[in-house]
């Protein structure tokens, strides 16, 4: 049998959990608030695995999720420096609007996403703009939180679900959606953040993350930036949608000639397997209508001059990227006064 004077020494050679100590020098105004902190994270957790269960109608998970992100609201009203509730509102509303339906967890693992599963053509920008939101107020108040690390991108296979868990990635992605000037300038700083804390070579065989700031950058008109990351891009990919995007925004800034060379030695099979991929949604565009121009300088570089005249007078009054509806005029004037088209093509994909 152990002697007193012996527990006693391992007792005071022990240290208490911190959470004994941090209990003991709250006030009861700030006991009382991490009491009402704590519940409130446990009633949005509850309602999160209501929504989970099969069997629920749509609007009742709907409303289940509802009642949860109200509780992580309350939690982060009683303790305003704690960015957890944030990240749970966040992750709440990405996995009911927007996580695969493939995806079996959601991005912490705390609790499967609530596989909202909506149309991939139904883009909720309401739902976006609160994860957004609940992700800029944990990164305001937790920057250094390694859910805002690049690391869980996956740097030997570009898989949309090894991508999808990351943060940074899937705002942007958002951010991209949204398609303001600011929620672009947001994506771009995500995206440039991926790569700086990462290293450019981090990524060696993910084209995505070249492509996607491509992409932003010339829909905001920064073409310069554009084509020196698609360049990029196409260093590491031989994806079509990446090649196509760099044909265009050298297209756009005055080099037609090399943009028709790469969409001629893509040949139709690529085109295909580009018009597929945009039907499906794996390649999306903002706003809608600046698909047209794609469809509209592949069709003219392919030598079915009717295709590309419907799609650049479509790209034209969709209102889509003003900046270059000058450049798709010019197009279109060449056009109109270039006779019989040189072949015809499969209209799919070309018109909608």
């Amino acid at each position: 049998m152990k002697s007193l004077a012996l527990i006693l020494a391992l007792a005071v050679a022990t240290p208490a959990h911190a959470g004994v100590w941090d209990d003991a020098i709250r006030t009861e105004d700030e006991q009382a608030a991490q009491d009402t902190y704590d519940l409130a994270l446990r009633v949005g957790d509850d309602h999160v695995l209501v929504a989970n269960v099969e069997g629920g109608s749509t609007s009742e998970r709907r409303q289940q999720l509802k009642y949860a992100i109200d509780a992580y609201r309350r939690a982060a009203a009683a303790k305003p420096t704690a960015a957890e509730p944030y990240f749970r509102i966040a992750e709440a509303m990405y996995s009911f609007y927007f996580e695969d339906c493939q995806v079996s967890l959601s991005l912490s693992g705390a609790y499967p996403p609530l596989r909202g599963c909506p149309d991939a053509s139904s883009f909720s920008a309401p739902a976006a703009s609160i994860v957004v939101e609940a992700w800029d107020a944990a990164e305001s108040l937790a920057p250094l939180d390694p859910r805002f690390s690049p690391s869980t991108l996956s740097s030997v296979a570009p898989s949309r679900t090894l991508i999808s868990q990351n943060i940074l990635f899937d705002r942007a992605i958002l951010n991209t959606k949204l398609g303001t000037t600011d929620s672009l300038i947001a994506a771009r700083r995500d995206y440039e953040a991926i790569l700086d804390r990462s290293g450019v070579e981090g990524f060696g065989s993910n084209r995505q993350v070249y492509n996607n700031l491509a992409e932003t950058l010339m829909m905001l008109g920064d073409l310069d930036g554009a084509i020196e990351w698609y360049r990029e891009a196409c260093r590491r990919s031989s994806d079509p949608s990446t090649w196509y995007g760099y044909a265009v925004a050298l297209d756009r800034a005055g080099d037609a000639t090399i943009a028709r060379k790469i969409i001629t030695k893509l040949g139709v099979k690529a085109f295909q397997e580009f018009s597929e991929s945009v039907a499906e949604g794996d390649t999306f565009f903002v706003p809608y209508g600046e698909q047209f121009y794609y469809f509209g300088l592949i069709a003219e570089s392919l030598g079915d001059a009717r295709a590309a005249v419907d799609n650049f007078d479509r790209f034209i009054h969709s209102g889509a990227h003003p900046m270059y509806q000058a450049r798709a005029k010019e197009h279109l004037q060449l056009l109109t006064t270039a006779g019989t088209p040189l072949r015809s093509l499969p209209k799919r994909g070309f018109r909608e």
